[in-house]
C-alpha cells in the first residue's frame, strides 16, 4: 500500500505540472484500479479508508485530466 501510495503521488504531483506522458498515464490508472479493488475491504481502521479514498479521488481526477489534456 505504501507503494500503491507513492506512485500515485508521483503521478499526481507530474500532472501537476502538466500533461502526463503515456507512461505515466498508464501507471495512474492501474494503481486507481488496484485502489478501487481493495478500498471496499479496508474497514475504518484508523482513518485508512478516508485516507485511501481522498488518494482514489486525486488519482481519478489526475487521470482524468490527463486523458482530457491528451485529446
Amino acid at each position: 500500500m505504501v507503494l500503491l501510495d507513492a506512485a500515485i503521488a508521483g503521478c499526481v504531483s507530474s500532472s501537476l505540472s502538466g500533461p502526463l506522458d503515456e507512461r505515466r498515464h498508464k501507471i495512474l490508472l492501474g494503481c486507481l484500479a488496484a485502489v478501487e479493488r481493495f478500498l471496499p475491504l479496508i474497514g475504518d481502521d484508523g482513518g485508512a479508508f478516508e485516507y485511501y479514498e481522498r488518494l482514489r479521488k486525486m488519482a481519478a481526477l489526475a487521470a482524468e485530466t490527463g486523458n482530457a489534456d491528451a485529446r
